[in-house]
């Protein structure tokens, strides 16, 4: 909800502040914890300085969580021109926790430990616990570049998902980005086409996978705006991105 409210509330004439009370962490969606470390940075870097904060993590199926969004009107989009990240630095990992029991927390951050240690640079997972309504589970990792990029992979858990199973989704995501060299994680490449179609000039990046969300992302935003935007690379595979904004 906040991701789709957001953009119009900056280009708006003045500022506006955004309360938002329910699920933090929920399946298929971006997480809290990926909108504070992956989309608000790649917004304060197109020029908005949005500021989100999450006051109460809300797991499902009762909710209960809350996030403020505070976001100035009259916004201009800087380009983007990234065709690759910069070098990795360190990894941290989190694992928020509610009402489950130690042992399934302890063996999923032993998993994401074991796992991150083939990135060659210094790891940390650390067990979080916070105050939800509904038991529930996040592991979120974060890459530190060396341009103190920030950039994270959440994975939940809780229900019947092994912690296993939670620590090996969110590694598999972080390692498929930096594998493929792109600078974007596909997760985050359809959140960049709506902002980047308003931009004062074109933008490309490179993405580490081609996925249906983000060529369906172009397609609507090519239906009601007049940008262009043109994704090259197989679908599952990398590739690039090169918008020309609505003029």
């Amino acid at each position: 909800m906040l991701l789709t409210a957001a953009l119009p509330l900056m280009l708006a004439e003045g500022p506006s502040r955004i309360g938002i009370v329910g699920s933090t962490h929920t399946h298929g969606q971006p997480t809290s914890d990926s909108i504070e470390t992956n989309w608000m940075p790649a917004i304060r870097r197109l020029g908005p300085p949005v500021t989100v904060k999450v006051e109460k993590t809300g797991f499902p199926p009762a909710g209960g969580g809350a996030i403020l969004a505070l976001i100035p009107g009259g916004a201009r989009f800087k380009p983007l021109d990234q065709k690759v990240r910069d070098n990795l630095r360190s990894i941290r990992g989190r694992v928020y926790t509610s009402k489950l029991k130690e042992e399934y927390t302890e063996v999923l951050a032993r998993e994401a430990r074991r796992g991150l240690r083939r990135a060659g640079v210094a790891v940390r997972v650390d067990v979080v616990e916070r105050r939800s309504k509904s038991p529930g589970c996040c592991l979120h990792v974060e890459a530190l570049l060396y341009n103190e990029r920030r950039v994270g992979f959440s994975s939940l858990g809780g229900g019947k998902r092994t912690a296993e199973r939670v620590g090996q989704d969110a590694v598999n995501g972080l390692f498929e980005w930096l594998d493929s060299g792109a600078a974007v994680p596909g997760r985050e490449a359809d959140q960049l086409l709506l902002p980047l179609s308003f931009a004062t000039e074109p933008s490309r990046f490179t993405v580490s996978r081609v996925s249906q969300e983000i060529t369906d992302c172009a397609a609507v935003i090519e239906r009601f705006l007049p940008a262009r935007i043109t994704i090259t690379g197989a679908e599952g595979a990398p590739g690039e991105v090169r918008i020309t904004p609505a003029r």
